[in-house]
């Protein structure tokens, strides 16, 4: 499963930024300029179906069961923004499962690309740290149906987003659709769902659903389903 997690991150990083810019930014990190808690929880189910059509449940259970499910805080420290809009930032978690991990410097951009260094980003990290970019969301590029849309056609990405504005004049409703085909076969289709606030430039609540599918050989693949929330707790800049 950590090999998948794994994988799951190094795709994150394939809208089209060099990662060889990432020594350099880490470098340059400042200390921390905002703190921000999310509080999470996340399931995992994983089925290998072979060519006899038989399913094995290799972890998790269809409800997303106590023993494959985990809850916990996400801290994020916000150090800055780089001149090619990427933000600093080093992420978190604890957890009451064992997910806990020490923090690893990120940077992400407004296309949601993120690039990390060394050490394991989990897929709960990711989601939240994803659209915290100052610039990802922005009102005046929507078009008529107040949609936008990023992708990299040679990386197999595409993340279409819709906006819809609440009665309160400041968060804004955004869906996701993200997809990725790899040229080996493996596919990743992810739907999300955020409150974005637009005065705090970012998500108070999240919610995304992944279904990530690996082909094991000619007759056989694994199916990987990942169900996150998390809402924002913390915020030191008020």
């Amino acid at each position: 499963m950590q090999a998948l997690y794994n994988r799951h991150i190094r795709a994150a990083a394939t809208l089209g930024v060099a990662v060889f810019c990432f020594s350099n930014v880490a470098q340059a990190q400042t200390p921390p300029t905002r703190h921000l808690v999310y509080d999470f929880t996340v399931g995992v189910k994983t089925d290998k179906i072979s060519s006899n059509s038989a399913t094995e449940t290799a972890s998790g259970s269809s409800d997303f069961g106590e023993l494959n499910s985990d809850k916990g805080q996400i801290t994020v420290d916000i150090s800055g923004v780089e001149p090619d809009g990427g933000l600093v930032l080093a992420v978190s978690e604890s957890s009451r499962n064992g997910r806990t991990s020490k923090p690893i410097t990120c940077v992400v951009y407004p296309d949601t690309s993120t690039i990390c260094a060394a050490g394991d980003v989990r897929p709960e990290e990711e989601s939240v740290i994803r659209t915290l970019s100052p610039k990802f969301f922005d009102a005046s590029a929507l078009d008529a149906n107040r949609h936008w849309q990023v992708s990299n056609a040679s990386a197999g990405v595409k993340i279409d987003f819709t906006a819809s504005p609440n009665p309160d004049g400041i968060t804004v409703g955004i869906t996701s659709e993200r997809v990725q085909n790899s040229a080996n076969g493996n596919t990743v289709h992810a739907n999300g769902k955020y409150s974005y606030n637009t005065a705090k430039l970012l998500p108070t609540t999240l919610s995304e659903y992944e279904t990530i599918r690996e082909q094991g050989g000619a007759s056989s693949y694994q199916t990987t389903i990942i169900d996150i929330t998390a809402n924002l707790t913390t915020d030191s800049k008020v």
